[in-house]
């Protein structure tokens, strides 16, 4: 326990590191719905491999205890890295061949409930890439009853739904929307005030309490036909919110566009193919005026430019220094990275090769710095090496203000070459907003 003190507030770092650094922003909708000093039980969609688990570590409170599939532990060379980070292993049918007994787990994780700490556990039971919620198993309910049973009081079950804007690609955008909590104890006495039929070896109460946890999991994870549909209702969203932002180089937060988005999934499908319509015909008129649409809303001036580029100057001549060193500290593992992720055909294993390449070669890269520079002693050494993430972090501050800039240049430039043909667009853009708030109502 003493160890675990010291243990996991690192854990909590390397998380936010981690998590911040493959991802360019992580929204949080709905975190202060998750209570505090209860035990907590933590359910999740399981869309993106080892990155899931990284983003639950950053967005919930203190660092959760994560129950994994039995099989990590066969690897020699995973086991004490599973040890470190304190998982608790579950045997699974489909691997065992056949039953097996988990009582071992269960106890694990009920200490951990009695403490008052916080488990984690993804009740689908494995990583996907469907589009949608997949088939809730019941080890979550079974927890969470058997810890009732135990006498754990004000359990309560916090479901969050992960979404991601591209899972493939560096520097993405993540979403994470935090459902209504479960109180166990209310559920049950709301279920039947005698407690009868609410023990853990209760195969209707189990069933009961794993279809409540699917419902509220399920309100807060996307569900789309497939991934041509999803990217097509989030590109009217988009289009649609865009015309609210002030700022050229804003984007539309991803809680704002998933909402209008799933909204349009559910509607009517006449009033969806209308939206698809709409937007095929504004897609195709951009395509042949080599514009994008974030070039024609907000509307870019040239004394918004001249700040803009004034301002970036002014970083650069401030941190200037700091950008290029955080770039040659930081280039070759950020390369060996984005490499490692494109070796997987499988795009849910993407993310988890690249989380488990970075653990590696971004700390082993700075070591090497450190080392090899020209400074003596423990402190100056371990200050190099600290400097090399913050120096990073400038370096990524620094680059993407300036690809903003470039980007809302040429954006300029292409609506003065355009400027006959504007008034049209925009009339079949306003066509694209008028439809989706038919479909969706006004966001």
């Amino acid at each position: 326990m003493a160890t675990r003190v010291l243990v996991d507030p690192f854990l909590d770092a390397v998380a936010w590191l981690v998590g911040h650094g493959l991802f360019r922003t992580v929204e949080v909708d709905g975190g202060d719905r998750i209570p505090t000093g209860r035990p907590l039980l933590v359910v999740a969609n399981h869309f993106n491999g080892l990155v899931d688990a990284v983003l639950l570590a950053v967005i919930v409170r203190g660092v959760p205890r994560f129950i994994a599939k039995g099989t990590l532990w066969r690897s020699p060379l995973l086991r004490p890295l599973l040890a470190f980070a304190g998982l608790v292993p579950v045997s699974r049918p489909e691997d065992a061949g056949g039953t097996v007994d988990n009582t071992v787990m269960f106890d694990r994780a009920h200490r951990v409930l009695r403490r008052r700490g916080t488990l984690a556990i993804f009740p689908e039971g494995t990583t996907h890439d469907h589009l949608e919620l997949q088939r809730v198993r019941t080890g979550a309910a079974r927890i969470a009853l058997g810890a009732r049973t135990g006498g754990v009081s004000n359990v309560t079950i916090v479901p969050i739904g992960l979404t991601f804007d591209d899972k493939l690609a560096l520097r993405s955008r993540v979403l994470a929307r935090v459902g209504t909590p479960i109180d166990v104890d209310a559920w049950a006495a709301s279920v039947n005030p005698t407690e009868a039929g609410v023990r853990p070896d209760s195969h209707d109460a189990t069933r009961r309490l794993t279809d409540r946890i699917a419902g509220h999991l399920a309100a807060t994870t996307p569900r789309y036909a497939d991934v041509l549909d999803r990217a097509m209702l989030n590109r009217a969203a988009d289009v649609r919110l865009r015309t609210e932002l002030a700022d050229p180089t804003a984007i539309v937060p991803l809680r704002r566009r998933e909402a209008v988005a799933q909204r349009l999934a559910d509607a009517p499908e006449a009033e969806r193919q209308a939206v698809l319509d709409a937007l095929g015909t504004y897609q195709v008129q951009l395509n042949l005026l080599g514009l994008r649409d974030e070039q024609l809303m907000p509307r870019v001036r040239a004394a918004w430019l001249l700040r803009r580029a004034l301002g970036l100057t002014a970083y650069l001549a401030v941190l200037g220094v700091l950008v290029v060193a955080g770039i040659a500290a930081n280039l070759v593992p950020t390369i060996l990275t984005a490499l490692a992720g494109r070796r997987p055909e499988a795009p849910v294993t993407k993310g988890t090769v690249r989380v488990l390449t970075a653990l590696l070669v971004y700390p082993l890269t700075w070591l090497i710095i450190a080392v090899l520079a020209p400074v003596t002693g423990w402190l100056p050494t371990t200050a190099v090496f600290l400097a090399c993430p913050a120096a990073g972090a400038v370096a990524v501050g620094g680059l993407e203000r300036a690809i903003a800039l470039v980007r809302a240049w040429t954006g300029w430039m292409g609506l003065r070459n355009a400027r006959g043909l504007l008034d049209r667009l925009h009339e079949t853009r306003q066509r694209v907003c008028d439809r989706v708030d038919a479909a969706a109502g006004q966001p």
